[in-house]
């Protein structure tokens, strides 16, 4: 009788083994690869513990990270009627998007690029943009510089990024007239104005550079990603 009970426990406690070894081996299955080209992380708890303002968006909410937030709904209205003219263009370009799991996802990218490129195309010239057909209450945003002010904090935040090719490519995709600044350029002119930096246009160094981010990098200071650094040399 003992000898039975023992038997059982033991088939017991393999069978046991058996459901974690399998149940783990579908958790490494399933597990998804960190891409090489992932660059954009979220905030260790311990520094977002110190101050989470610093490093949570207040205002408006830039890639997935911070998307759905409900106290930064207000500024999603304003995202779609930016994207709404150009949305159906945009669509034309693409094969396929059924390969895209998640539409909703895609639908993040577009938005909020086709957001920071109008940010960055208003702050431009904003008298090029007064005879465009959104309606005057939709260029509010661009007007007030405390809501640019409030904006801008939240556009420098690691956990609020997208990757630079989708503003590139879409600014591309805008049919940008030849001797019109790149996505580059307009980006440089944009946290140049808004953090006071260095006017560099007229420096001999930014002429002469086919790489305005470098001058910018060597000149304030800034970290060199490892993927900026090689195309840099």
């Amino acid at each position: 009788m003992r000898r039975k009970k023992v038997e059982e426990s033991s088939n017991e406690a393999s069978f046991d083994i058996e459901n974690q070894a399998t149940s783990m081996e579908n958790q490494l299955t399933n597990l998804r690869a960190l891409s090489p080209a992932c660059n954009i992380y979220r905030v260790p708890e311990r520094l977002r513990n110190v101050k989470q303002k610093a490093y949570t968006p207040q205002v408006v909410s830039i890639g997935p990270l911070h998307h759905g937030s409900k106290n930064l709904e207000a500024m999603e209205d304003h995202k779609l009627r930016y994207l709404k003219e150009r949305e159906v263009e945009l669509r034309h370009y693409y094969e396929d998007t059924k390969k895209f799991n998640i539409a909703a996802f895609v639908n993040i990218f577009l938005v909020d690029a086709a957001f920071v490129i109008e940010l960055l195309l208003r702050n431009k010239s904003e008298e090029k943009f007064q005879e465009e057909k959104l309606p005057d209450d939709n260029a509010w945003i661009f007007k007030k510089p405390w809501v640019q002010q409030n904006i801008l904090p939240d556009m420098l935040m690691l956990e609020n990024q997208l990757p630079f090719f989708i503003l590139e490519d879409l600014y591309n995709l805008t049919g940008a007239q030849t001797g019109e600044p790149s996505i580059i350029e307009l980006s440089y002119r944009f946290f140049q104005q808004a953090l006071r930096l260095e006017n560099l246009e007229n420096s001999p160094a930014f002429r002469r550079s086919s790489s305005k981010v470098e001058v910018l990098v060597a000149q304030h200071g800034l970290p060199v990603p490892p993927l900026l650094a090689a195309t840099l040399i």
